[in-house]
């Protein structure tokens, strides 16, 4: 079998390395995800879908205080719509709504 060059041979060194290095928490001070912020986001996500489930997925029909509570949670207008959207729709665009179970059985 041939052997790499030299040159060849620091180049496939040098592009793994860069790879490796661009890597999450590789060649950082950093130990993961931060743990407050973590439980935050869950608890805006739930808040959120409190909303969602008690306005049966119509944004139309929350109270004027629920949106403004809601808008607060997603940051502005047009991310509260955006994330009302992804629930109602999901990411792929079916149609899910609030949570409910099935009096079918099925």
């Amino acid at each position: 079998m041939k052997s790499l060059s030299p040159f060849l041979s620091a180049a496939v060194v040098m592009i793994g390395g860069v790879a490796l290095a661009s890597l999450p928490g590789c060649g950082s001070s950093n130990d993961g995800p931060d743990s407050k912020q973590e439980a935050k986001n869950v608890d805006v996500a739930k808040g959120m879908r409190s909303y969602f489930d008690q306005a049966h997925g119509d944004y139309s029909a929350l109270s004027p205080a629920d949106k403004a509570a809601f808008i607060k949670l997603a940051g502005s207008e047009d991310k509260a719509e955006q994330y009302w959207k992804l629930m109602k729709e999901g990411p792929g665009g079916a149609s899910r709504g609030p949570a409910t179970t099935s009096s079918s059985g099925q």
